[in-house]
């Protein structure tokens, strides 16, 4: 099974590697630029239907469209400070589930 953080680098390559932009992804899922951004980078889940389009389009496989479906670990990123509102205010607050 691929991970969302593999997902996402082999999202990245593909990108990259046929000159792609969110926007023209977004066009292809049939979803906002700014959601399939933050869908494709693992901070929201598509749908089957939206997974596959963009997989097809990227040239990926089945693996990655699944990993596009799970549900994500939110502000997740590689950030010292959480993005994710909730998170960021508990860590704001200072509170531990320590």
């Amino acid at each position: 099974m691929t991970t969302r953080a593999e997902a996402t680098a082999q999202i990245l390559a593909a990108k990259q590697a046929k000159g792609l932009t969110f926007a023209a992804l977004a066009q292809a899922v049939g979803r906002h630029p700014f959601w399939v951004t933050a869908a494709l980078m693992g901070q929201a889940t598509m749908t089957a239907e939206e997974a596959h389009a963009a997989t097809q389009v990227l040239g990926l496989g089945p693996e990655v469209a699944e990993a596009l479906q799970q549900i994500p670990m939110k502000g997740s990123l590689d950030s010292t400070v959480p993005v994710e509102p909730l998170l960021y205010r508990l860590h704001e607050t200072g509170f531990s589930v320590a």
